[in-house]
């Protein structure tokens, strides 16, 4: 080692100043000076000489040329391998920054450029198209962004487009804001349903008008508000207007939450769709409660009478007219009553016109207490009244009006201490005998009025004067039968029912019962028949007590029959009313009970045109008292218009042929074809066959002939009192 800078040391000094181009490092390391203290001296000393001669410090001078060769070649391959390294390093870098900031970049977008493309292919799309005849990576990002291109246009049309429909929803929305800000400030009720009538919604006018909330209106039907003061009729017609026209208006009722009705005017009409398609409808409501007072006091102070609030004059015309038409139409009658209070001057002259104004009122109110609902009660003026009695079945029905007016009147009015008699007298005018108009009907019954004034004040007359005894007999009656019943003027006779194989005149041998027929004795050795006071007591009143007594005293009557050992039927006939009363079963029940009686031994007696009446109410009372064992027999069979289905369906053993037909049985006028139909269909019908009047033995004959069961009339016997039956019946034969 030590040698070898010998050498370079001597080398240095002898150098020819030939420049050899030496790496210090490559030096160093082949040197092996690198940490020497003799290499960095060497080195040191080179660098310091060739820093005064002017060179590099890498060169060295030498003299000798295959010195300089030899270092020329190291210098060379030193170059060399520094350039391979350079370039070697220069490349690696190079593929990196291209891998790096291009390559990937590339890839990437090519592959974006990939799924774009497959994207519009998706999207169904034809393909993309090439950009002139270029087919290669160029073309198809040619392609691409050409695609793209039209994406965006497409993309800007569409947002355009969502643009111009986001402000139209705006738009709408801002006038849908505005709508609903004038529902909620507007004063009608407003309900929007939809084709079925289902509420969709509702503004706060509906909601306080009706009651609901809002949130107890949506969902639920405009029924809600139903007030039942309309028919079915109504709705039906409404509904048909809104589907034929698209709309309907008129006044309805409706009823608030609470329960209370109320008046509206209600507008409805459709709502439709751009194509013209109906979708919803819209119902506006105003309140017109006030409207409606208003035309109310309106119209009482027009049609009404101020002081005893009664229909006046016009109202009265009017009424009248009415009536005429609705008895032309019909066929019926009414009664026209004129009245007019007697000394009622003298009242208000004594007493003054406020105590006449008070009499007049409880006049007027004790009138309108005693007639019935169909009659109008009208004050003309001063102290004159009138009634309009419609539906009249008989001309007495007006003086019966008339009586009981007259009675109403009859106690005194008192007033402040005073006790004041107001006596009226009336005038009666009938339609259409009286008279064919109103002024003709009015003239006449004012007529008649002043005739009973000076005839008999408090009284009343009838325009021809035909009807006053026969009116006044009916009112006799009809007086004497309120409390007839609980003074014992009543009695019943019983008309024995015979066997017809068995029967023997005068005879009680076959009898199987009896029936019990009313008598009235008003006073002593006066008998009164039933077809003379029946139909007055269905009129006033009386009838259910007056059957309900006999019921109780048949009932009574049977169970003597059966403790003396003849348990024998009695039969009792209803009347129409008593009939269709609701409390015929308990007291059917309730007399058989009483009593004692085998209820089989009942039988109640039903006139055959009582069942056309009202026949499924007729049924299931009937059936009601069957049920407990009583019997029932048809009445006067034959005589009215027969109906088989519901004689087949009536709880009923016996048909009863009523003596018309009997006494025809021999005539020749086919009397006999008759009663052998009936007989013939009792016995069809599995029913005892009854025939009433029997009076002949001929007649008997005919009967037994025919088949008939049972006879009951004058050839037996008549109808004896009930001590006397008792000994027919007992009577050993």
């Amino acid at each position: 080692m030590g040698a070898r800078f010998a050498q370079l040391e001597r080398n240095l000094e002898r150098a020819d100043m030939v420049r050899i181009d030496v790496a210090i490092e490559r030096e160093r390391r082949s040197l092996a000076l690198a940490g020497t203290a003799i290499g960095e001296d060497l080195f040191a000393r080179i660098e310091g000489r060739a820093a005064a001669e002017g060179s590099a410090a890498l060169s060295i001078r030498s003299e000798s040329p295959g010195l300089v060769r030899g270092a020329g070649w190291d210098i060379a391959r030193a170059a060399a391998a520094i350039s391979l390294l350079l370039a070697a390093g220069a490349w690696t870098m190079g593929q990196l920054l291209f891998s790096r900031l291009i390559a990937r970049p590339l890839s990437r977008l090519g592959a974006a450029f990939d799924r774009i493309g497959r994207t519009l292919a998706l999207e169904g799309r034809a393909g993309l198209a090439q950009v002139g005849e270029r087919a290669d990576e160029i073309g198809r990002l040619a392609a691409i962004l050409e695609a793209v291109e039209g994406r965006l246009r497409a993309g800007r049309e569409l947002e355009q487009r969502a643009r111009a429909n986001l402000e139209r929803e705006a738009e709408a929305k801002r006038s849908l804001l505005l709508y609903g800000k004038i529902l909620g400030a507007t004063s009608e009720g407003v309900l929007v349903t939809d084709l079925e009538g289902n509420i969709l919604d509702a503004n706060e006018a509906m909601a306080s008008m009706s009651e609901f909330s809002r949130e107890e209106l949506v969902g639920r039907k405009p029924s809600i508000l139903s007030s039942d003061r309309h028919e079915e009729a109504f709705y039906r017609e409404m509904w048909d207007s809104l589907r034929e026209k698209g709309s309907w208006k008129g006044e309805i009722w409706d009823r608030r939450k609470g329960g209370e009705i109320f008046p509206a005017l209600l507008t409805i009409n459709s709502i439709y769709d751009d194509e013209g398609r109906r979708t919803h409808y819209v119902g506006i409501a105003t309140e017109i409660t006030r409207l409606k007072k208003t035309e109310e006091r309106l119209h009482r102070l027009a049609y009404f009478d101020p002081l005893t609030e009664l229909p006046n004059r016009a109202l009265f015309e009017d009424r009248l007219t009415q009536a005429i038409i609705r008895a032309n139409r019909s066929g019926g009658r009414f009664g026209l009553l004129f009245m007019d209070l007697d000394r009622f001057k003298s009242v208000n002259d004594s007493l003054g016109h406020s105590t006449g104004d008070a009499l007049l009122v409880g006049v007027a109110k004790r009138i309108a207490s005693h007639v019935r609902e169909s009659d109008t009660v009208c004050r003309l003026g001063g102290d004159e009244f009138i009634v309009i009695g419609e539906g009249l079945v008989a001309d007495e029905n007006a003086a019966h009006i008339a009586d009981t007016i007259l009675h109403a009147l009859s106690e005194p009015f008192r007033f402040g201490g005073e006790e004041i008699h107001a006596g009226m007298s009336i005038g009666i005018a009938l339609y259409p005998r009286d008279g064919l108009n109103a002024e003709e009907l009015l003239k006449k019954a004012d007529s008649a009025m002043y005739r009973a004034k000076e005839e008999e004040p408090g009284s009343w007359r009838c325009v021809s004067g035909v009807m006053d005894a026969a009116s006044r007999e009916r009112i006799e009656i009809e007086t004497r039968l309120l409390g007839a019943v609980e003074r014992g003027e009543f009695s019943l006779r019983y008309q024995p029912q015979i066997l017809a194989r068995e029967a023997r005149q005068g005879c009680p041998c076959g009898i199987v019962g009896a029936e019990a027929l009313l008598r009235w004795e008003p006073e002593p050795g006066r008998v009164i028949a039933p077809p003379e006071f029946i139909k007055v007591a269905e009129d006033c009143g009386v009838i259910g007590n007056l059957g309900e007594w006999v019921i109780r005293e048949a009932c009574r009557e049977a169970r003597l029959w059966a403790e003396a050992g003849r348990p024998l039927q009695v039969s009792v006939n209803l009347s129409a009313k008593q009939l269709v009363q609701g409390r015929l079963p308990e007291v059917v029940a309730d007399a058989v009970a009483s009593a004692g009686l085998d209820p089989g031994l009942l039988r109640l007696e039903v006139a055959e045109s009582m069942l056309l009446r009202d026949p499924k109410r007729v049924v299931d009372i009937m059936e009601a008292i069957s049920a407990t064992g009583v019997k029932f027999a048809i009445d006067d069979f034959g005589r009215g218009p027969s109906s088989l289905q519901h004689i087949r369906r009536l709880p009923v053993d016996c048909l009863k042929i009523d003596r018309a037909f009997i006494q025809d049985i021999e005539s020749g006028k086919g009397g006999g074809d008759i009663v052998t139909v009936l007989i013939s269909m009792a016995r069809t019908f599995g029913l005892r066959s009854i025939a009433e009047g029997v009076e002949t033995l001929a007649e008997l004959e005919a009967l037994r002939a025919r088949g008939c069961d049972e006879i009951q009339g004058y050839y037996i016997s008549e109808a004896l009192p009930a001590k006397e039956f008792r000994s027919f019946a007992l009577r050993e034969y």
